[in-house]
Formats: structure tokens, C-alpha cells, sequence
């Protein structure tokens, strides 16, 4: 259960802080999903794990914001291609 530990410890403070109404909270590893927990309530109605949240493209900006970290250690260059920066995800791409 992830109740008590770090991750759930900061959303239930974001809850509690009044920063969002809800959160819910995956723990997932390679074997699959570890455990969901929920927290706060929103209109009287107490949040559930399986709440379903709007999130689109929530992807994008966690790798954009990956790629800058990488910028800004000087480990990557803003013109590198993707197959001098990850060359295994190019299929038969060679590395410059």
C-alpha cells in the first residue's frame, strides 16, 4: 500500500494544502500497478482510485522538461538529432 511513504505523502499535502481539491496516486513497477490511493473530495463527494482525470498530453511536457535538464547539464546540445542522442530508438540509425 502506498498510504504512507514520500510520493503519497506529498499528494496528500497538496490536498491538504488546499492546492488541488483531489489527487490520486499510481504506483506502478515492470510487474504491473503496485497500488492506487486517493485523497481529498471535491463537492462533498470523497475521491476514489478509480477516479478518471483529463490529462492529454501530460507527456510532452515531462520530456521537454527531461531534454532541458539534459541541455542545461551540458549533456545534450538543442541541434542534436535524435539518433546521436538516443541511438536505439532509431531503427539502423548510426551515431554521428
Amino acid at each position: 500500500m502506498v498510504d504512507t511513504g514520500p510520493s503519497a505523502d506529498w499528494a496528500r499535502k497538496q490536498v491538504d494544502l488546499g492546492r488541488v481539491p483531489v489527487a490520486v496516486l499510481g504506483i506502478a513497477s515492470s510487474h504491473g500497478i503496485e497500488d492506487v490511493v486517493a485523497f481529498g473530495a471535491d463537492g462533498g463527494r470523497q475521491a476514489a482510485a478509480d477516479d478518471h482525470f483529463a490529462l492529454f498530453s501530460v507527456s510532452k511536457p515531462i520530456s521537454a522538461l527531461t531534454v532541458m535538464r539534459q541541455v542545461e547539464q551540458g549533456k545534450l546540445s538543442l541541434g542534436s538529432t535524435l539518433d546521436a542522442a538516443v541511438p536505439e530508438s532509431v531503427p539502423g540509425a548510426r551515431t554521428r
